[in-house]
């Protein structure tokens, strides 16, 4: 079996690593010195289980503590240690999406734009606003929007079942706002890694 090597070194430490078969041995060294602790990372199966060998230098001479990354289905990461755990970096696709207040075609539009990094689709945006008395508080589903490339004084609008990333979509503003501000809450989810969005945008409105 093909033992697979591999050194990285800094300023003061150098790690060589050997992968044989299910085991991986980390040896670890002060740069320009002859002792190495080491360490063995066992990969069997979906777990990683480490053990140190005693015949080498006392890891507690060079390790401060050992660490355990979990990397989840969904991309979050996870750092554990004896005595905490917290997040890492996500790993894979980050959804993600942002409404603005627009001009379209001389129409003012409220603007739903993918700023994440994987398509979205399976939204809900809904409008509330205050209108004034006797109608007061109102609440609407947004349900037509227009693409990019349409002219908002001619085309029809679709239903909105999936936004490309870096795409965006249009929707007329559904009324005057005696405060001059709509709140727009947005619920989608990324079509490759199910991760569910849910956002609240206050904007501010110009309506006459």
């Amino acid at each position: 079996m093909k033992v697979k090597k591999t050194d990285i070194s800094n300023e003061t430490t150098h790690i060589h690593s050997q992968v044989d078969g299910e085991n991986q041995h980390l040896f670890i060294s002060e740069k320009g010195s002859d002792r190495h602790a080491h360490v063995i990372v066992d990969h069997r199966g979906n777990r990683e289980l480490l053990r140190i060998d005693g015949d080498d230098q006392d890891p507690g001479e060079l390790i401060s503590s050992v660490e355990a990354r979990l990397v989840l289905k969904n991309g979050d990461t996870v750092n554990v240690t004896k005595n905490s755990m917290n997040f890492g970096d996500r790993i894979g696709p980050t959804p993600d999406v942002r409404a603005y207040i627009a001009t379209k075609d001389s129409y003012s539009v409220v603007e739903i734009y993918n700023c994440g990094d994987e398509d979205l689709e399976d939204f809900k945006v809904t409008a509330y606003w205050e209108q004034p008395l006797p109608e007061g508080k109102q609440e609407r589903l947004l349900v037509d929007f227009n693409d990019d490339h349409d002219d908002m004084r001619h085309d029809y609008p679709k239903k909105l079942n999936m936004l490309k990333k870096e795409n965006r979509v249009y929707s007329h503003l559904p009324a005057r706002s005696v405060n001059g501000q709509m709140l727009i809450k947005i619920t989608c989810k990324g079509m490759k890694s199910s991760i569910s969005v849910e956002k609240e945008f206050t904007l501010t409105v110009e309506l006459y």
